[in-house]
């Protein structure tokens, strides 16, 4: 009778803990596709903010004839190459999770 009750006993543990696993794995799961689909929004939300500024300081720079001006190539480029760090950094973070 005791050892019916230790046997009963240490499978019910076992399951517990079983179940405890499960869980953890699936809230790791569940992290990890929340942190990938913020990624994902982040880097096509910040992409369609470059092209729309980029677009507005080339439409600018036609607008007023200062198409010799460095100023504006200077900040199209800067805009580009800070958004391409940006975005850069994020799909390695993406592949980490």
């Amino acid at each position: 009778m005791v050892t019916e009750f230790l046997f009963i006993t240490l499978w019910q543990d076992l399951y517990r803990l079983q179940a405890a696993r499960w869980f953890v794995m699936l809230l790791i799961g569940i992290l990890t596709a929340l942190v990938a689909s913020f990624i994902d929004i982040t880097v096509t939300e910040l992409s369609k903010v470059k092209f729309r500024l980029i677009h507005r300081c080339i439409l600018f720079a036609l607008c007023t004839l200062q198409l010799l001006n460095c100023r504006v190539y200077v900040f199209v480029i800067g805009v580009d190459s800070g958004s391409r760090c940006v975005t850069r950094e994020s799909l390695a973070w993406r592949n980490v999770a």
